[in-house]
């Protein structure tokens, strides 16, 4: 749709809807939310022996969309937390590179 009626259809100053990032219900022990709006999932009965088996495991299960762009970058990032040892958290963020800088994360 051409939102602003400036003739382009579905250009970086209409996209108001960020990409979305899904991964497999049956995967998930449980989800949170923080204070910022960061959907946190817990992962049910998977392990791994590298945080690059992890990662790629994370590539493999994660699906990005969004309503206006057709290529959506997906990036997983391992943060290491030494608070918690035998857990490891990531960082999955999906980006409309069209729009990259100006909204479109």
């Amino acid at each position: 749709f051409d939102n602003d009626c400036d003739l382009l259809i579905d250009e970086c100053d209409e996209d108001i809807v960020a990409p979305t990032i899904e991964f497999p219900g049956h995967l998930i022990d449980s989800s949170s939310t923080n204070g910022e709006g960061e959907l946190t999932h817990l992962l049910r009965d998977v392990c791994f022996d590298t945080v690059t088996r992890a990662n790629a495991f994370l590539y493999a299960n994660i699906a990005v969309e969004d309503d206006c762009a057709k290529d959506v970058r997906l990036d997983v990032v391992y943060i290491q937390d030494v608070s918690r040892p035998g857990r490891a958290t990531f960082r999955a963020t999906a980006t409309d590179e069209r729009c990259e800088g100006i909204g479109g994360d």
